[in-house]
């Protein structure tokens, strides 16, 4: 094989990436806003709560083109029981848990009341849900336990909040002498 010499100026470092100008600035700031909106919209709690509630009625995501697929022999679930646990679930999977300071055992407190909620739900309404199914009920368990479990995990010790804010800082460091306008990520800096 033979030896490859690229260019070291192809790869451009963050140094080379700082703005130059008034308008490089602007532009910068422009990105930095829209990678936070992204990294926001990855972490949202509506967007991982559609994502459950698609999991449980039996879709799966096609990676491809990023639709929700049923599969096909996946059995119909009943609608009440899907709202039932979406409703549920919106106590745990919103930003105010994202963004708390959970510990280790506050995190084992809150998924044993979760897993108690689901065995008693499924005890009261199994002949209304006609999931008598044993390897459903532990599906959707699953798809219930692994969301909020990930979800509460992000918050332990503070580190979901602590990351974000880090990436604001980090942000308010390239530019420090840029005057400010007030955007997206401005509005978040109360919470520092």
């Amino acid at each position: 094989m033979s030896d490859m010499n690229l260019d070291p100026n192809y790869f451009p470092d963050d140094a080379s990436m700082q703005p130059q100008g008034k308008s490089d600035a602007v532009y910068a700031d422009f990105v930095r806003e829209r990678k936070v909106e992204n990294l926001i919209s990855q972490i949202n709690p509506d967007n991982i709560l559609a994502d459950v509630e698609n999991r449980l009625k039996g879709y799966r995501k096609d990676v491809y083109s990023q639709q929700w697929v049923k599969i096909s022999n996946a059995p119909e679930v009943n609608p009440l029981l899907v709202g039932r646990f979406i409703s549920f679930l919106g106590a745990f999977l919103n930003n105010n848990a994202t963004f708390s300071n959970f510990t280790e055992n506050e995190i084992n407190k809150i998924m044993f009341a979760v897993i108690e909620y689901i065995s008693d739900d499924f005890r009261t309404h199994s002949d209304e849900y006609k999931i008598h199914d044993y390897s459903e009920r532990t599906r959707i368990g699953l798809i219930i336990c692994s969301t909020v479990f990930a979800t509460l995990k992000r918050a332990m010790n503070g580190s979901e909040a602590s990351r974000l804010f880090k990436a604001l800082r980090i942000g308010e460091q390239l530019n420090p002498n840029q005057q400010q306008q007030k955007g997206f990520v401005d509005s978040l800096k109360f919470w520092k």
